[in-house]
């Protein structure tokens, strides 16, 4: 019989008989086999026997070739040729190896593979695994191992010789079978001995496997409609937007198609309702899947789309089968509430092979929603101020805040939760603290509390993250809103930032700009859903910081008034209203309050200490035609001198004048002089202030002068004041009747400021006294006055009460 061996076993059987030139081996001796023990090699398991529900295309088994003698017995080499069909079968491979051996089987023998192998903790030579043609139909895979020495083996024990991994590459038809023995009883299977003599004798006991694989009717395959995006049906366009025109991507699927069935071509009509969606541009919005060679798109009636596809590219298809994708546009949407819906349903599918129409089951559907446009403001956020000047004076360690403000913000965005990231140039400055604003705390909807977080990012996205969210649960009646509470500080968050370079002559500058974290994502709901912004509408910020040339002398006189203690003394009015600056005025203060003026005195921004500074009040003035006149009753109030501090300040305190006759000649514009020698040369300041009543009523006004008994008198009051701060005022308006009966009283409460120097803020309001049926008929006469707070509170009059009272007729008919 003619022996075929691999060439890695050639080679090794060389080797083995050179080695036999050089030493006797007695054929039997003590613990040796006989030439042909009585060996048994079979397949296990016996038979693979599968239909195709088990298996189909890329299925895998595996086989293992043992072998065991009845009595004790040697070996040192063997290999099994194993044939199969090559139509049905191929060996996996692994690593590029046909067998299950280890991923490192060909270079490293598989002594520790598994105890069961014939060779197990041995060492030895593994040829190559071969695979050679046999026939028409058949291959032949190759395996073995060479050792240098034989292997004592024992009686009655299993040895593994190989182990085959097969895939399945080919399913029946229906009705069809398809087998084929796994031959190891052939002339490439053999185990030889050290000295070269083959072992498995002239008639060995050889068992082949068995492979089977017949046809059953595997589950029926459904057409299903699948959104492109990977999200579940229905398909939202909310309300918040307008969606006429855009568009989305399905994607039609044979969903479950095995292979056994054998499908050549399907066919399907998916309806929809064309008034709400439809494919725009026909046939060039439909996809088909390039895998089916063969295609026909076709419109058969509005609403209708019929694709049929065959020849598939690699049959049979097999799995989750795309069929093709379509681009939908919306078409139509109502107002809200409207809410309309089409499905995308199948009205005809059909699956075939070569002869027979396949079984199918249900198909599935997509639904799309489209609730009606209804049009909201979109929320923006600003930076508030929208700049900031540091500087020229020297501004490094110094700190100024911005607020982060939400506008716009509409109860129905039911908004839970704010976030934002603010922009800013590390290099200028340093971000000393981050604050919670007062928005979302406000009671009217935190419930529950607020979860506030703040983080600073560096390069190369510097910034501060900030977030800020209403503790659940939500039960809130109503959601965080600007539109319908403009009362409610709009302010999510208060930053405060310290300059940190300056640097003459230099002018730096960065913007202080708003963006999403990340970008984008601004606002959540109570649903987890974000919430779109109007970022086109965005105020951002911008910091400055200036620098000048180093000044030299300068004075700057500054101050404030107790102003019945709605005034910061002893300290000034906050800048600007102190006057603080060259020339600057000072606000507003009342009839004989306390005064307070401050000398600041630096050379070079340095303070200048212990300097004599001379200060010098005069007045009063007349503001006519934008010049100052003096009045009749000038007079220059005084002249002083206090001397500068540690930090070059200088601090004097007086009351304002109220004589006894003609108190109010006093009031009008009021100039202070102060100047201080510096290194024989002397620096000035001015500073004028407004001396007069924080209010005047101008005018009282009723919408008629006649009335009958239980009407309503609406009284006007005009009114004005010089004060640029704010200032709480209660005006009150009462009615005597003929017999001076007191028959109503009015309160209204409100702020009055905002004026600019030497110039009156005006307002109006209105107040409203119902006439009793017990009023004296005949003239009534109305008294207007304007106080801080009620007397009971301790309130005292803003002004003078208006005169003369006006007239009203209260009719006695």
């Amino acid at each position: 019989m003619k022996r075929v061996f691999s060439k890695s076993l050639v080679v090794s059987i060389a080797a083995m008989l050179l080695l036999s030139t050089l030493m006797a081996f007695p054929v039997n001796v003590a613990g040796s086999h006989p030439k042909f023990p009585t060996l048994r090699i079979w397949v296990e398991p016996a038979s693979i026997i599968k239909d195709t529900n088990e298996f189909t295309v890329g299925s895998t088994f595996v086989v293992d070739v043992k072998v065991s003698a009845e009595e004790d017995w040697t070996a040192m080499m063997f290999q099994v040729g194993l044939v199969y069909n090559k139509h049905y079968l191929a060996p996996t491979t692994e690593a590029g190896n046909i067998v299950a051996w280890p991923s490192s089987y060909g270079a490293t023998p598989p002594e520790s593979w598994d105890p069961a192998y014939i060779f197990y903790g041995k060492t030895g030579t593994i040829g190559d695994p071969t695979i050679v043609n046999v026939d028409a139909d058949h291959d032949r895979v190759m395996l073995g191992e060479t050792l240098l020495a034989d292997a004592n083996l024992v009686a009655g024990q299993v040895y593994l010789l190989a182990r085959f991994n097969f895939t399945v590459i080919a399913v029946p038809g229906k009705g069809e079978t398809f087998s084929c023995d796994l031959n190891i009883n052939n002339d490439q299977t053999f185990i030889y001995d050290m000295a070269g003599e083959i072992i498995t004798g002239p008639d060995p006991d050889i068992s082949d496997g068995y492979y089977e694989l017949s046809w059953a009717a595997p589950p029926p395959p459904k057409f299903d409609v699948v959104r492109a995006d990977g999200q579940p049906w229905p398909l939202i366009f909310d309300k918040w937007f307008d969606h006429v025109g855009e568009t989305f991507d399905v994607e039609v699927y044979i969903m479950g198609l095995d292979a056994a069935w054998g499908a050549t071509n399907a066919t399907f009509i998916l309806s929809y309702n064309s008034t709400l969606i439809d494919i725009v541009g026909g046939a060039a919005n439909v996809t088909v899947n390039p895998d089916w060679t063969t295609s026909e798109v076709t419109f058969p009636a509005p609403g209708q789309l019929q694709v049929m596809v065959k020849d598939y590219a690699t049959p049979p298809p097999a799995g989750d089968v795309l069929i093709c994708t379509i681009t939908f546009t919306v078409m139509y949407q109502g107002t809200y509430p409207e809410v309309d819906q089409t499905d995308l349903t199948f009205t005809y599918t059909e699956i075939w092979d070569h002869q027979y129409q396949l079984p199918e089951q249900d198909p599935g559907y997509g639904t799309v929603i489209i609730e009606g446009y209804l049009p909201l403001p979109l929320p923006w956020y600003e930076v508030s101020p929208t700049s900031v000047v540091m500087g020229p004076e020297p501004s490094v360690g110094k700190t100024f805040e911005v607020r982060v403000k939400i506008n716009e913000l509409h109860t129905l965005w039911y908004t839970v939760g704010l976030q934002f990231k603010l922009r800013y140039d590390p290099t200028l400055l340093e971000v000393v603290s981050v604050e919670e604003g007062p928005f979302m705390a406000d009671p009217t909807w935190n419930l529950h509390g607020t979860y506030f977080i703040s983080t600073i990012s560096g390069w190369p996205d510097p910034g501060v993250n900030v977030g800020v969210m209403l503790l659940p649960p939500w039960d809130m009646t109503e959601f965080p809103n600007t539109i319908d509470h403009p009362e409610i500080d709009n302010t999510v968050a208060i930053i405060t930032f310290k300059v940190i370079k300056q640097v003459y002559p230099y002018e730096y500058s960065c913007d202080l700009e708003i963006t999403g974290v990340p970008d984008g994502y601004y606002g959540l709901d109570k649903d987890g859903n974000w919430i779109p912004f109007a970022e086109n509408k965005f105020i951002h910020g911008q910091y400055t910081i200036k620098t000048t040339p180093l000044p030299g002398r300068v004075i700057d006189v500054y101050g404030g008034a107790s102003n019945a203690g709605y005034g910061p003394f002893p300290d000034p009015f906050p800048a600007p209203f102190g006057g603080q600056g060259p020339n600057q005025p000072m606000d507003l203060v009342i009839p004989q309050s306390e005064v307070v003026l401050y000398a600041n005195v630096t050379y070079n921004y340095w303070p200048v200490q212990q300097k004599d500074v001379n200060f010098e009040v005069e007045g009063p003035y007349e503001h006519e035609n934008g010049e100052l006149i003096p009045k009749s009753s000038w007079m220059i109030l005084l002249k002083e001198t206090a001397r500068t501090d540690e930090n070059g300040v200088a601090v004097i305190t007086f009351a304002m004048p109220w004589p006894c006759d003609d108190p109010e000649s006093m009031l009008g514009v009021w100039k202070v002089t102060a100047t201080v020698n510096i290194r024989d040369v002397v620096v000035v300041d001015t500073l004028y202030f407004y001396y007069d009543y924080l209010v005047h009523i101008f005018s009282v006004r009723t919408d008629k002068y006649s009335y009958k008994h239980c009407e309503t008198v609406e009284i006007r009051i005009t009114y004005g004041t010089h004060a640029m701060q704010s200032y709480p005022a209660l005006f009150s308006a009462v009615i005597k009747d003929e017999l001076n009966v007191p028959i109503g009283i009015a309160l209204v409460e409100t702020q009055v400021g905002g004026a600019v120097f030497c110039e009156f803020a005006t307002a109006m309001t209105k107040l409203y006294i119902h006439i009793e049926k017990f009023a004296f008929a005949g003239y009534a006469h109305i008294y207007v006055n304007c106080f801080d707070k009620d007397p009971t509170e301790g309130g005292f009059a803003w002004c003078p009460q208006y005169e003369p009272p006006p007239e009203i007729f209260i009719q006695p008919y």
